[in-house]
């Protein structure tokens, strides 16, 4: 089990008060997050980063960064879960191609819900700011949240090329809400970490729908 759910656990242990913010896992991308998988990404000091080129001469091209386990528990008393994320995203495409990055969610084996996309076809664009997004929680003892990250790039058969440069420095998820106290139901979602969660498969099916 993440040494970081553990850390949660014992934090939800020690709750005695109302209104209250835990810090479920905190990742330097500077390597694969342990319960994720990857494609066309790499890992660097900088963080995790993707670079595709899309010309006439290739077909598009697609990364992805995802969470094959779900990545934490829901206590009673939870109303969302944070994502943060800082990130520099570089894209640019010429009339008739395009690129994109998005980062997507579901949990408990839900449909999958785009949180966050960035679509350019043409021009030229860079964002350095950080990302954070709400995810609403309507249901306590949720086991399971799980992330997905795509960039692609498309190119125009007439001449048309994409590129599309992300850096993902670090990943957070904390989740939020009013906590009194462990109840029965929370001490479900706890046990329910130690038991083994559905695995995403390494490729796309299952995921968002890769562009290719």
């Amino acid at each position: 089990m993440n040494h970081s759910l553990v850390v949660v656990i014992l934090s939800f242990l020690a709750a005695s008060l109302s209104e209250a913010d835990y810090l479920v896992w905190d990742y330097s991308m500077q390597s694969c997050p342990p319960g994720w998988g990857y494609y066309d990404w790499s890992f660097t000091p900088s963080g995790a980063y993707s670079s595709l080129h899309a010309d006439i001469y290739s077909t598009s091209e697609t990364s992805a960064l995802y969470s094959e386990s779900g990545d934490a528990a829901i206590p009673s008393g939870c109303d969302s879960v944070i994502l943060h994320a800082s990130q520099i995203l570089d894209l640019s495409s010429s009339p008739g191609a395009g690129c994109a990055a998005a980062i997507n969610y579901r949990i408990n084996g839900g449909g999958w819900t785009m949180l966050w996309e960035y679509p350019l076809n043409p021009g030229v664009y860079t964002d350095t700011a950080p990302i954070n997004y709400v995810i609403p929680v309507t249901s306590p003892c949720t086991v399971g949240v799980y992330f997905y990250l795509q960039a692609y790039s498309m190119p125009y058969p007439q001449g048309g090329s994409a590129f599309s440069e992300w850096t993902i420095a670090d990943l957070s998820l904390t989740v939020c809400g009013d906590f009194p106290g462990l109840t029965p139901e929370s001490w479900a979602c706890i046990k329910a970490l130690f038991q083994a969660l559905p695995r995403l498969p390494r490729a796309c099916s299952g995921a968002p729908a890769c562009r290719n």
